[in-house]
């Protein structure tokens, strides 16, 4: 197989997690199967969407017409509706990864 120059290369399109291969079957699967295991409607998990930046047409991701449905969100639902408000869902998940240093303070046996 030839080695390809980086170089030349003007543009990498890239799947929606960040590889070069289209993932959207498998994905698709992976989360259907969740959905049964967990008895939850396979049509909700698959209608999940990002976090909106912004409450106006494109969410904030785009100026186009975005390509997965905005999902009825107000303007609380988004990160601009939340970022003010320290007991927000967002900045609830903001602060999670520091809660893993409390962990050391937890007995062992816990």
């Amino acid at each position: 197989m030839p080695r390809l120059d980086l170089r030349t290369v003007g543009t990498v399109l890239l799947d929606m997690d960040g590889t070069l291969v289209d993932s959207d079957a498998p994905v698709e699967r992976a989360r259907t199967t969740w959905a049964r295991e967990y008895g939850v409607p396979a049509e909700a998990v698959l209608a999940h969407t990002p976090m909106p930046w912004r409450p106006d047409q494109g969410v904030g991701f785009t100026t186009e017409r975005p390509w997965l449905p905005e999902g009825g969100r107000t303007e609380a639902d988004t990160v601009e509706g939340q970022a003010g408000d320290p007991a927000s869902h967002l900045n609830a998940v903001i602060r999670l990864p520091a809660a893993r240093h409390g962990q050391a303070l937890l007995p062992a046996a816990l």
